[in-house]
């Protein structure tokens, strides 16, 4: 695993597990499935929130997420703009 890896596993294990094996930078030993490896992942999240730090990053986390998926009226009309301007010049074919 690469240094960067080590930091993305400590402070978001669950998408960092399954970051690393899709990059195949964490790989399986010869007669494990993938099933296997994420029933081990699964069952050890529970007790990471007995440490206060990853208790504490978990409470972070859900905050960040809500604030990344926040969509007002303001910010969806923006998108539905920028969509319907693409949408129109592929239609065109004018890029």
């Amino acid at each position: 695993m690469t240094r960067n890896s080590t930091a993305s596993f400590f402070f978001n294990p669950e998408l960092a597990a399954a970051e690393a094996y899709m990059d195949g930078t964490l790989t399986l030993e010869e007669g494990t499935t993938c099933h296997e490896f994420m029933t081990v992942v699964f069952l050890n999240i529970d007790p990471l929130d007995g440490y206060p730090v990853q208790a504490f990053l978990r409470r972070v986390w859900k905050v960040v997420e809500r604030w990344q998926q926040k969509n007002d009226v303001e910010r969806a009309k923006k998108s539905r703009s920028a969509t319907i301007t693409i949408c129109r010049r592929i239609s065109t074919g004018c890029f």
